[in-house]
Parts: C-alpha cells; structure tokens; sequence
C-alpha cells in the first residue's frame, strides 16, 4: 500500500529539488543542468546522490517500499548534440531527497 498524502505542492517540491541537486549532484555538472519539469509518480526509491545512497547506481534497491514523489527532471548538456536526463526525486509527503537517476 502506497500512502498518497501530498503535503508538498509542486512548486515547494522544485525549490527542494533544486536545493538537494546543488547540495549533492556533482559540482562541476551544475552548470550544464536545465530544469525542465515535476512530475508526482510512485517510484521505489534509491537514495541516490544522498549519504543514503544503496549503491544500486540508480536502480530502485527492492527491499525499499514504493512511495509517492515529486520527480524533478533536469536537461543536462553534454555537448552541443546530445542531452541527457538528471532526475531529483523529492517524498511528495514530507520534502526529504529520496533518490534520483542520471
């Protein structure tokens, strides 16, 4: 069983996303990073970039239960041709850092 409480709006939660990706993501990457959108899904979470992190490089650890979170999704420039995706997911229910992807 999921729990669906939202005490975080959407706006509250990209201001805490942006806060963690400052605090965790790798410095000299920050300033490729545009924001692009926040999402509410449920996702496992794998406390990447954080003091938490599982080790399962991005792959949600099976043991943690699903949760509902704001998932922030950043365009990261590589080059001129190529971006990728950095998302920071943030507990939709209480602001906490519970994971990302890269």
């Amino acid at each position: 069983e999921v729990k669906t409480d939202v005490k975080i709006n959407q706006q509250d939660a990209r201001t805490l996303a942006d806060k963690y990706l400052n605090q965790y993501y790798h410095k000299n990457e920050l300033i490729t990073l545009e924001f692009w959108t926040n999402v509410l899904e449920i996702l496992v979470p794998n406390y990447a970039f954080t003091p938490q992190d599982t080790g399962y490089e991005g792959w949600a650890n099976p043991t943690n239960p699903p949760m509902l979170v704001w998932k922030a999704i950043y365009s990261r420039k590589k080059n001129t041709l190529e971006q990728t995706p950095v998302q920071i997911w943030v507990d939709a229910a209480d602001g906490s850092m519970c994971g990302g992807w890269e």
